[in-house]
C-alpha cells in the first residue's frame, strides 16, 4: 500500500483559521441624558402690594377746600360730580375711605387718591385740600435690588432604582464549516505519478479566551471526512485535537507552544491506521509593509511521536507570506514554504519547497472562498516516495455559529 500525503495545507490550515475570518463584536451601551426643564418665574415684593388695600394720601395744604369726585355706573343711569366744602374735613376723608375699603378689581387694579391739579385756589380746601381718586400704576415687576428672580428645576441625579444592563458577555470560539476540492498530477506523491483528486469537508470548533493582557489560550477539535474522486479506497476520516497557549512576544511577533493530536480511519472499515501526538513551537511575525501589503513569517517545530513509531518524526518549517488587499474583501498572495522531516525510527529524510499563489474573496462577514494554485518540489530518501507535483485547490469556509 503506498503511502499516503495529504498536502500540508490541509493538514495544517485549520491551525490557522482564526486568522482567515474575523470575529464580531457588537456592543450597545446605553447612552444616558439628563433633562433640564428651567422654567422662569418673574416676582417681585411689588406683586405683595397688590394684594393688600392702598390708600395714599398726597401732601396737602393747610386749610384748603375739599372736594371729592365720584364715578358711578351707566347702570344707574346718572353721573355725579360732588364738588362741596364743609366744616368737617375729616369726616369727608373717612367717607372717602370706607367707600374705597372694597377689593382690588381684576380689571383696574386698585385706587387711591391723590392732589387734584389745575384747580384754583379758592376751590381748594383749607384744611384737606382737593382728593382724587386715581388708578395705582402698576410697578415693574423687577425689583430694583434684587432684579428679575427665576427659579429653576435642578438637574436630575441618576437614582439608583434604574437598571443598567450588563454588558455582553465576550465571545470566547466559533463554530466553523469547511468544504474543498483539490486536485494534482502526483495526488500519492509516489514515484509513478498519479493524478486525482479529492473532495474534503469538515468541521471545527475553536475557542480563544484570554488568560493575560498578551496572552490566549487556543482549544479546537477538528473533523474532516476526505474522499478520493477515483481512488475510493484510499478514503479516510480524520479527528484532530488541538491546544495550546499563544504569546504576543512585541506587537509583530507570537510565540506559540501546543499539543496536537491526530487520527486517521479508514471510511470503510473504521480501523485507525494512524495516531499522532506531537509538540509544536511556533514563531509567527507580520510585518505591515503598506496600508495594504504585509509580510508574514512562520517558523514551526514539531516533534511528532506517532503509532505505529515508522512514522515519528521531527519536521522543521518556515513559511514566508506576501499579501496585498486589492479590496476590502478581495486578498491576493504569494506563498513560499520549506519543510525539513527527519523520521527517527528509521533512517529516512524527507524534505520539499513548495511555491503558491492564491486568492481569497470574503464573500458575507462570516465566509470566505479560497483559492490556491502552485508547485512542490522534493524528494526524499526514501526511493519510493517523490513530491514533485503541480496542484489547484477550492476552499469555501463559513462561520456558523459564536459562543
Amino acid at each position: 500500500m503506498p503511502e499516503l500525503a495529504v498536502p500540508i495545507h490541509f493538514r495544517n490550515e485549520l491551525a490557522g483559521r482564526q486568522d482567515n475570518i474575523a470575529l464580531i463584536e457588537n456592543l450597545n451601551t446605553p447612552v444616558k441624558t439628563t433633562l433640564e426643564h428651567p422654567t422662569a418665574f418673574n416676582s417681585s415684593p411689588a406683586d405683595a402690594l397688590t394684594s393688600k388695600q392702598t390708600l395714599e394720601f398726597l401732601p396737602l395744604d393747610s386749610y384748603i377746600a375739599t372736594s371729592c369726585a365720584v364715578r358711578q355706573s351707566d347702570e344707574q343711569r346718572a353721573k355725579l360730580d360732588l364738588l362741596s366744602s364743609t366744616s368737617h374735613p375729616i369726616q369727608i376723608a373717612q367717607d372717602a375711605q370706607q367707600r374705597l375699603s372694597v377689593p382690588t378689581d381684576g380689571e383696574l387694579g386698585e385706587l387711591r387718591l391723590r392732589e387734584l391739579e389745575g384747580r384754583s385756589q379758592s376751590d381748594i380746601d383749607a384744611e384737606l385740600g382737593r382728593l382724587r381718586i386715581r388708578e395705582i400704576k402698576r410697578r415693574s415687576q423687577t425689583d430694583p435690588e434684587l432684579g428679575i428672580m427665576q427659579l429653576r428645576e435642578s438637574e436630575r441625579q441618576p437614582t439608583s432604582d434604574i437598571v443598567v444592563p450588563p454588558p455582553p458577555s465576550p465571545q470566547l470560539g466559533s463554530l466553523l464549516a469547511q468544504i474543498g476540492y483539490f486536485q494534482s498530477n502526483n495526488i500519492f506523491s509516489g514515484v509513478d505519478p498519479t493524478q486525482g483528486g479529492l473532495l474534503s469537508s469538515g468541521i471545527t470548533l475553536i475557542t480563544t479566551p484570554k488568560l493575560g493582557e498578551n496572552t490566549d489560550l487556543i482549544a479546537a477539535i477538528d473533523g474532516s471526512l476526505i474522499r478520493y474522486i477515483e481512488q475510493s479506497e484510499s478514503n479516510y476520516n480524520q479527528v484532530r485535537f488541538r491546544a495550546g497557549i499563544r504569546q504576543r512576544l512585541s506587537p509583530q511577533m507570537f510565540g506559540e507552544v501546543g499539543w496536537i493530536n491526530q487520527q486517521l480511519f479508514r471510511s470503510e472499515s473504521g480501523n485507525r491506521f494512524l495516531d499522532e501526538n506531537a509538540l509544536r513551537f511556533v514563531l509567527r511575525r507580520r510585518d505591515r509593509l503598506t496600508d495594504r501589503l504585509r509580510l508574514d513569517s512562520l517558523y514551526e517545530l514539531r516533534l511528532s511521536d506517532a503509532e505505529p513509531e515508522t512514522r515519528s518524526r521531527i519536521i522543521n518549517s518556515l513559511l514566508v507570506s506576501l499579501s496585498y488587499n486589492l479590496q476590502s474583501n478581495f486578498l491576493v498572495g504569494l506563498d513560499y514554504q520549506f519543510a525539513l522531516s527527519d523520521f527517527t525510527q528509521r533512517d529516512r529524510e524527507d524534505q520539499f519547497h513548495r511555491l503558491l499563489g492564491r486568492l481569497t474573496y470574503a464573500a458575507s462577514r462570516n465566509s470566505q472562498f479560497n483559492l490556491q494554485a502552485g508547485v512542490t518540489l522534493g524528494g526524499s530518501s526514501d526511493p519510493n516516495v517523490n513530491f514533485d507535483n503541480l496542484f489547484l485547490s477550492v476552499t469555501y469556509t463559513v462561520e456558523l455559529g459564536r459562543f
